[in-house]
């Protein structure tokens, strides 16, 4: 009797060693599935890190050559509003010549 509960104490515990290494293989599988997709999804996120730091440089030259197109612009800007400030200048004194040649005038037409 002893021997027989011996025996089925033994069956079960192997029953029982067989589904612990099947459990303990299926984890094993399941852990280096999730490694090797974590490693995919760290090797995307570098990618799309090295991308980014790509299109980060592109924009900081890209800003710089708009910051010398701006100061090119704005030289130019204060270039064309010194020429009409003096284009006005000698609008206004050229105004004042013929005002004071037509006031000439009619003092000598009343002389005459």
């Amino acid at each position: 009797f002893k021997l027989r509960e011996l025996r089925s104490a033994l069956a079960a515990a192997r029953i029982r060693a067989h589904a612990a290494d099947d459990r303990a293989q299926r984890a094993e599988i399941t852990l280096v599935s999730v490694r090797g997709e974590r490693g995919a999804a760290v090797a995307r996120w570098q990618e799309r890190i090295g991308a980014a730091d790509e299109r980060i440089g592109e924009l900081e030259k890209e800003n710089v050559e708009l910051r010398a197109r701006v100061a090119q612009l704005i030289v130019a800007h204060r270039s064309l509003r010194a020429r009409v400030v003096r284009r006005r200048g000698l609008e206004q004194r050229l105004r004042e010549k013929v005002a004071r040649l037509r006031d000439a005038t009619d003092d000598d037409d009343d002389d005459d």
